[in-house]
């Protein structure tokens, strides 16, 4: 069965909100495990200091999830 180009346009919209995801979600857990561990040693040494929890990244807007999927289209309609 053949693509239509309208589900193969939804197909590289999904993709690359699904890698853009991914990527914030790597992020935003390294940001948590680094503070986490900040607190910990501060913990430790009997700090009193009050840590401020680091900005976010922030989410991929649609302008860069279309962006990335028409990188992907370009890549996939490249013939060679």
């Amino acid at each position: 069965m053949d693509t239509n180009p309208y589900q193969l346009r939804f197909d590289l919209l999904q993709m690359a909100k699904d890698l853009l995801m991914e990527e914030w979600h790597a992020k935003r857990n390294s940001i948590e495990r680094e503070f986490e561990e900040r607190v910990r040693c501060e913990e430790k040494v009997g700090g009193a200091t009050p840590i401020r929890f680091p900005d976010l990244p922030k989410v991929p807007s649609v302008d860069r999830i279309t962006e990335l999927a028409g990188e992907l289209n370009g890549f996939v309609s490249r013939r060679g």
